[in-house]
């Protein structure tokens, strides 16, 4: 009976003891291990505490007495709490990827249900990007609400509003990083250039996020996640350009992704993109037409664009490593209207040419992350480099030989930045407080000819602390301060205050408020295009922009038998003392320089649905968005705010058999009014620019387990150029009657192989 009871005693002490456990982290439908799980565990006996992350094997080894109280988090997959009570265990996550509630990471201390979060965050899946057939940016967030795409066929680039504030407002992130262009760290930036081939979802948080990402985030942010998990696959995308297509026409996507996950933690990942646009003739001849008939080039210019990535990451049960190299390239030819016959005087002999200008963009980024934690603080740590060079050329081309003589350099900029980002959560272990305390370290250098004095640069360091406070379990509040030190002006303290409540009948209440102080960036200050043609200059002489936002955000989460969706209604307020933008400083000869004006302010109501149904989503939204008229402190009879409207719906239905989902995504957009000044009369008249309506269609076609076709329509509706009375007029050249908005209905067909 001794022996019994010695053998019971020791098989307890082996199964609640000391003995070192190790659990597995597998996916629940594929039974697959998941990489990169993070675990806190906290013994039952000991009370002690300790974090992991799941290797290569989805195995994670604990060194804590059982029994112990488990919690582990992976991107797109429900939150698992448990308790090890023996060895060997396994865990399974369940993927939320097709429910409505979604993982998110912007602008949170720690990954967790979009539900759960603080913010309004948006999220657009992979799968939403496949459906739309979107190649970059521009593509994916055209159907979005209070979100304004404006394309400029001349430069080839598309700039992006939100909540009636401009692209200098609007934080574009990589994996929480800016994304450098030549005219700044993540803000103004070509959307185009975008690339969205290693994308694994895109979160989009409206309203001040100053705190957490500095002032230029004042509209909001935008990251763009990069894939984590193996994906070997490659794709050819065929579009037509309007009613072009051919060789030399349309436009031609190939792609490539590769990976490997090796048995040591270590994950390869790289993939590769060319996109080339052939332009859109729209009547014009092309880059051969020899007649100088004014014929010659195109309507919207020639694009390609070369892009890749290479990652790769380590990881073990206390840190997750990952080094990330991205190349971009980008080529805009664009050809002249004016032809040269350059005739032999003796023979006769034709050998026209034309003097073409060429813009050329390189882009590199080097990023290194690392993530884990140290006893019960969790700690995220990133470095990014990155050089932006942009190069304007005029090449001497003999049309009929193709051929290429001289190439005159023009105007080259170089931006390189440096970014240093670190942030800690968990550093108070209480049940109701949570604490995020971080740092920032920005440099950004510029250099050309179009660059005062040749060369500028600025420094900018913060220090920034949240606390995420919970009284109850329905309510958090999260205030947060940042402090900012620039090497050109002083900064005040930035705060901000987040409140989400959780009310009865499952109603969400969030509430935003927070402060805003942009500093002038470098081209703003510096820049310098002073020729026969222009004349824009900086302004080193700028104040810097003060402000605030808020906004209130209430969801209603319903369910009708076997449907299941949302409801949200929102509501947001900006102010902006001493804004900064291009002005006329003389009129003959007509001269631009950047400039503070009194006040800009913007306002809005938003409401947004979404639903599904077995095998149906629908997804629906309208916004009304007020803008600020300026002119109106000097005009008591003109309206203060000028408001346009926006109507988005977008709908899947997905048929078991066979495979194909079928996705419609529509979005009106008002008319857009703004008081300009009438030359003649030298009084205020209001201008507008016409509302219009953006309709897309695509089918996706799981033909096998490894093969994907896709098929589909952009801008059913055929629309090219919207007319608009509110155009101002360029450094050199007329007010416009009309915006070039696209190239017209145009057709595409995507196969990818999966491997």
């Amino acid at each position: 009976m001794k022996k019994i009871y010695l053998l019971v005693l020791l098989s307890s002490w082996s199964l609640f003891g000391f003995s070192q456990a190790s659990v597995r982290i597998l996916e629940k439908n594929s039974e697959k291990p998941l990489v990169g799980a993070t675990a806190s565990l906290v013994s039952l006996s000991s009370k002690e505490q300790e974090f992991a992350i799941s290797d290569g094997n989805g195995t994670i080894h604990v060194g804590l007495d059982l029994p112990i109280l488990i919690e582990v988090r992976h991107l797109g997959y429900a939150i698992l709490r448990d308790t090890i009570v023996q060895l060997n265990q396994s865990f399974s996550l369940t993927s939320i990827a097709n429910r409505l509630e979604e993982v998110v990471v912007t602008g949170q201390f720690t990954p967790q249900s979009i539900d759960e979060s603080v913010h309004t965050v948006k999220s657009i899946s992979r799968q939403r990007i496949e459906a739309q057939g979107a190649i970059d940016l521009a593509d994916v967030l055209s159907n979005n609400l209070n979100i304004t795409l404006t394309p400029n066929k001349g430069d080839g680039r598309t700039s992006i509003s939100m909540l009636g504030l401009d692209g200098q407002y609007v934080k574009i992130l990589v994996d929480g990083v800016p994304f450098p262009s030549v005219d700044g760290n993540g803000n103004n930036v070509d959307i185009t250039q975008l690339n969205l081939n290693s994308i694994e979802r895109i979160e989009i948080v409206e309203g001040p996020m100053a705190v957490n990402y500095g002032a230029n985030a004042f509209a909001g942010v935008i990251n763009l996640i990069t894939r984590s998990g193996v994906s070997n696959s490659v794709s050819i995308q065929e579009e037509t350009v309007g009613s072009e297509y051919g060789f030399k026409q349309g436009r031609h996507i190939q792609s490539v992704s590769l990976g490997h996950e090796f048995k040591n933690g270590l994950t390869l990942l790289t993939d590769f993109q060319r996109n080339d646009f052939r332009g859109f003739r729209n009547g014009f001849q092309g880059e051969d037409h020899a007649e100088n008939d004014g014929r010659r080039g195109y309507d919207w210019h020639p694009k390609l664009q070369y892009a890749g990535n290479l990652s790769l990451s380590y990881t073990t049960d206390f840190l997750r490593a990952k080094y990330r190299f991205s190349i971009f390239d980008q080529t805009l030819d664009q050809y002249s209207r004016v032809v040269f016959p350059d005739e032999h005087p003796s023979s006769g002999i034709r050998n026209p040419f034309a003097l073409d200008d060429r813009n050329e963009t390189e882009r590199f980024i080097h990023n290194l992350s690392l993530t884990g934690r140290i006893r019960n603080v969790n700690y995220n740590l990133v470095t990014a480099y990155a050089t932006v060079e942009q190069e304007q050329l005029t090449v001497r081309s003999r049309i009929l030989t193709g051929t290429e003589e001289e190439t005159v350099n023009g105007a080259t900029s170089t931006l390189k930045s440096l970014t240093t980002r670190g942030n800690f959560t968990n550093l108070i272990n209480h049940r109701m407080i949570d604490t995020e305390v971080g740092f920032e370290y920005t440099y950004e250098s510029a250099d050309g000819a179009t660059i005062d004095e040749g060369t500028q640069s600025i420094d900018n360091l913060a220090g920034f602390v949240s606390l995420e406070v919970t009284p109850v379990k329905q309510l958090t509040i999260r205030p947060g301060l940042r402090t900012i030190y620039n090497s050109l002006y002083g900064a005040p303290l930035i705060y901000s205050t987040n409140i989400k409540y959780q009310a009865p009948s499952n109603i969400e209440v969030r509430a935003s408020y927070g402060r805003s102080y942009r500093t002038p960036n470098i081209t703003e200050l510096f820049f310098f295009f002073v020729d026969a043609n222009h004349n824009v200059t900086g302004n080193p002489d700028l104040n810097p922009e003060d402000g605030f936002g808020a906004s209130l955000d209430i969801k209603k989460n319903l369910a009708f038998g076997r449907v299941t969706g949302s409801a949200s209604l929102k509501t947001f307020y900006n102010d902006i003392q001493d804004q900064i933008t291009l002005g006329v400083i003389n009129e003959n000869p007509l001269q631009f320089r950047y400039i503070n004006v009194d006040r800009f302010k913007s306002k809005g109501l938003s409401f947004n649905s979404q639903f599904k149904w077995d095998r149906w989503l629908l997804n629906a939204g309208t916004s009304h968005i007020g803008r600020f008229n300026q002119f109106s402190e000097d005009d008591e009879d003109l309206e203060d705010f000028l408001f346009s409207q926006e109507i988005n719906i977008n709908s899947t239905y997905t048929l078991k058999k066979p495979a194909i989902s079928l996705s419609l995504f529509y979005k009106h957009t008002g008319r857009v009014e703004q008081y300009v000044l009438d030359s003649d009369s030298g009084e205020f008249v209001k201008g507008k620019t016409n509302a219009f309506d953006w309709l897309d269609f695509t089918s996706t076609w799981k033909s096998s387990k490894n093969v994907q076709v896709q098929g589909g329509v952009k801008n059913i509706l055929n629309l090219r150029d919207i007319q608009t009375t509110s155009g101002t007029a360029g450094a050199h050249s007329a007010a416009p009657t009309s915006v070039g908005l696209t190239y017209g209905r145009s057709y595409f067909l995507r196969v990818a192989y999966n491997f």
